[in-house]
């Protein structure tokens, strides 16, 4: 028998950053977000969450909680599906170019370094 998933919490100390509005690309946007919330840099489903958020509300996390909130899942997933939405994998993409860049070292999680030691074994065993 599991024991139940314990939820996440998630802080939501920042709520209006302009900023998030005024970037151009979803780089920029994902960088700014590993900036600002560490437990991103270990989470993409966390990542993904205020990213979606953020934008939604246009840089305002109340005005974007609100909107999603209001939202059943089947209005969500065609407005996915219409791309109104960053995809999931390009984010996950994105955040791992931004973190294998040596100038954003400190935005590598703590799972980062056991990443890259579990993918080296793989490598030297995969021929084996």
């Amino acid at each position: 028998m599991s024991t139940p998933r314990k939820k996440k919490e998630i802080d939501f100390g920042i709520y209006q950053h302009n900023l998030f509005t005024q970037m151009q690309y979803g780089k920029d946007k994902i960088l700014w977000l590993l900036t600002k919330f560490p437990k991103t840099r270990d989470d993409d489903s966390l990542l993904y969450a205020y990213y979606t958020i953020y934008e939604v509300g246009s840089g305002d996390f109340e005005k974007g909680k609100k909107k999603l909130e209001g939202m059943t899942a089947l209005q969500w997933l065609r407005e996915f599906a219409d791309h109104e939405y960053m995809n999931y994998a390009s984010l996950i993409r994105a955040r791992r170019l931004i973190q294998a860049e040596p100038i954003f070292a400190h935005l590598r999680g703590e799972k980062y370094v056991e990443r890259q030691v579990a993918d080296e074994f793989f490598k030297k065993n995969i021929n084996k």
